[in-house]
């Protein structure tokens, strides 16, 4: 049997099945808007095309297409459209007054809350600003993001570079590890700008290290002065705290500034060496007494019913209640990385001794048996007038302590009162144990307190002249001794280099410096690298300021000023410069950082901002809020007071969209919610 062939006829119409069956599958392409700005995918939920001049769809075929292109009427509708006008899909361009709008809610937002608020305040601001402005509001999380990141955080590094080049600085440094473990360096400077007429702290760098050796950190350092125009040679401080991977003689951060800058002078930071101070101190203590100050609040940390049960008691002794009174509760934790704490902590137990006794005296049968040795220990520790003795000692003298570690801790202060609060403080505590002459007093000799001393005498009477308590007694006068002199044993140890450099800055200070009989020579002065840079000139000129009769000299509206920074700026713009080598000179110095206490409250920041929640923001963003955030705490001012700058509205352009996908992560427009 022979088979036929298949007619013309059918061939054709399996052809166009075919046909169809391939055009009815075909999509949009949007690579084909790249060639053709005109087309765009059709809105009727279809795969077609759609011409945006003619209005019309196109089968989705790029020879159709091109057809359309040429045919008449397309050409017709393109000649309609003006030659100065062209089609694109960039965000619409608003005005300056819309811009500064839309910066202004980014900076509030990123001060106040989170990201992704933006989508529902905006729409609501929209939503009521019929009329007004408001309504062309289009501010949603994507592009507050990117505002943050790619338009405010930038201009505003922009500007503190451009305000410190060329300028003599010093820097502060420290690492630490975020909530994701990420290790940071922290990279804060201080310089003399000529703009705000003063000493700025501000954020350098948040930088991500992997390893935190000497070499990596200084590396990573080294990179950010560079990256903002800076020379490792014009650093004249360094400052950071006690590490021996940041200030150790060999191999650290420390030794690598000194290769590249001899003259860099090294700050350790006083709070640190404060608080070791009365941490090694505090060791000469018995052990009961830190196990006091660790378990009494742990008691209360994680117990909503015992911290309730306290206040009932509480209420009953005072006769108010807990919230109202003026009394602290012993509730608050001690903490070896919190300065303030233990005196604070301290205070609290004894201001609520007897409270304290009584509640643990009743605790101790109510509680569960796997605490009750623990409730009977510190009843017990209560209950010995002993240890009430050592808390009497105690509180005076560290709160005294954390009083100038917290003076030390603001960012910008006089010299000569830091020289000052550290000579009082350390010749009162010397004092207190030596003689005039330096010999060590006898320890009935010893300055103990009075509040201790009339403790400790009533106690001996009250016990019946009892041979155990009065050596008990005596026992206790020998600890408090000893811990008085490894007080100041320590602080000889650990703060004489920080007082000297703030008594050669002291006298900078204008009652010094205009003092013809009080001032030193200018031999004498701190920096005395940064002086032969200029040697005649700013000899000639610190024998001339002696002359000028700054009062009626028009530089200042009322009168020399009593701080020294304020004095300096005046002096800098003195008749055209006429003493501005002594001025540059001493401003330099005056870059001198108190403390480290500046860079731990940008990791409290980075704490704050970067949760468990959030632990997958980028370290970009992350810098961007800490900069923002940062900028307008060290300024004293608030969101609201900071206005959107040219630089802003330059870098606010159609060109941070393109960034988006390459350089936001989706947890970045969700960050941040206090």
């Amino acid at each position: 049997m022979s088979l036929s062939k298949p007619s013309a006829t059918a061939s054709t119409n399996r052809g166009n099945r075919w046909k169809s069956h391939y055009d009815s599958s075909r999509k949009f392409k949007s690579d084909w808007t790249r060639k053709y700005p005109w087309i765009k995918k059709a809105m009727d939920g279809s795969d077609d095309a759609h011409c945006s001049l003619c209005r019309t769809n196109i089968t989705p075929r790029l020879s159709n297409i091109s057809k359309h292109e040429e045919s008449a009427k397309h050409k017709r509708q393109a000649n309609l459209v003006s030659h100065n006008s062209k089609i694109s899909l960039a965000p619409r361009n608003v005005n300056d007054h819309i811009k500064e709008m839309e910066l202004q809610l980014a900076l509030a937002i990123t001060c106040h809350t989170s990201i992704m608020a933006i989508d529902h305040l905006g729409e609501i601001m929209v939503n009521h600003g019929k009329g007004s402005s408001l309504e062309h509001l289009k501010l949603h999380r994507t592009k507050c993001s990117l505002l943050i990141k790619e338009v405010i955080a930038p201009a505003l590094y922009r500007d503190l570079c451009e305000d410190m080049a060329g300028q003599k600085y010093c820097v502060i440094l420290d690492e630490s590890t975020d909530v994701s473990c990420n290790k940071l360096l922290c990279v804060i400077i201080r310089f003399y700008s000529k703009s705000e007429k003063k000493i700025v702290t501000a954020l350098l760098s948040l930088i991500p290290v992997i390893k935190a050796t000497g070499e990596n950190l200084f590396q990573a350092l080294k990179g950010s002065l560079e990256n903002a125009g800076l020379s490792l040679a014009n650093c004249v401080g360094y400052a950071s705290d006690g590490a021996s991977v940041m200030v150790g003689e060999h191999n650290s951060v420390w030794s690598r500034i000194k290769e590249e800058s001899p003259n860099c002078i090294l700050i350790k930071c006083v709070c640190h060496s404060l608080a070791l101070c009365i941490k090694h101190a505090f060791e000469k203590m018995p052990a009961n007494i830190g196990f006091m100050l660790s378990e009494i609040p742990k008691w209360f940390s994680k117990s909503s019913v015992r911290r309730d049960s306290y206040k009932q008691l509480f209420t009953a002794f005072e006769g108010c209640p807990a919230e109202e009174s003026t009394l602290p509760l012993p509730f608050q934790k001690c903490n070896q990385t919190r300065w303030l704490v233990r005196g604070k902590v301290i205070y609290n137990i004894l201001t609520n001794w007897e409270i304290l006794q009584t509640y643990f005296s009743l605790a101790e049968s109510e509680v569960d048996v796997n605490v009750r040795f623990k409730a009977r220990m510190i009843k017990e520790m209560l209950n010995d007038p002993i240890n009430h003795l050592y808390f009497h000692f105690l509180s005076p003298m560290v709160s005294e302590v954390e009083r100038v570690n917290a003076f030390f801790q603001a960012t910008d202060l006089e010299a000569h009162a830091m020289m000052k609060e550290l000579s009082v403080y350390y010749d009162s505590l010397k004092g207190r144990v030596y003689s005039s002459s330096g010999v060590p007093l006898p320890t009935d000799k010893v300055d103990y307190g009075a509040k201790f001393v009339f403790e400790a005498d009533a106690l001996i009477p009250h016990q019946n002249n009892d041979e155990h308590t009065v050596r008990k007694v005596r026992e206790v006068y020998g600890r408090c001794h000893t811990m008085l002199l490894e007080a100041a044993a320590q602080v000889q140890k650990r703060l004489p280099s920080s007082k000297d450099i703030f008594q050669g800055l002291s006298h900078l200070h204008p009652s010094k410096i205009l003092n013809q009989v009080g001032r030193i020579a200018l031999a004498k002065l701190p920096m005395q690298h940064l002086i032969h840079e200029k040697i005649d000139e700013i000899d000639n000129q610190y024998r001339s300021i002696l002359y000028v009769n700054w009062q009626e000299s028009g530089t200042f509206e009322d009168g020399i000023p009593n701080d020294t920074i304020s004095f300096l700026s005046g002096v800098l713009e003195y008749q055209d410069g006429q003493f501005e080598d002594l001025a540059t000179f001493a401003l330099a110095c005056l870059t001198t950082p108190t403390s480290n206490a500046v860079v731990e409250r940008m990791f409290s920041y980075v704490t704050r901002i970067k949760t468990k929640s959030r632990n997958k923001m980028s370290s970009s963003m992350l810098e961007a809020i800490v900069r923002i955030r940062t900028h307008l705490y060290f300024r004293e001012m608030c969101c609201k007071d900071l206005k959107p700058s040219k630089r802003m509205l330059e870098l606010f352009t159609k060109d941070i969209y393109k960034k988006a996908t390459d350089s936001l992560n989706d947890e970045d427009e969700v960050e941040l919610h206090e």
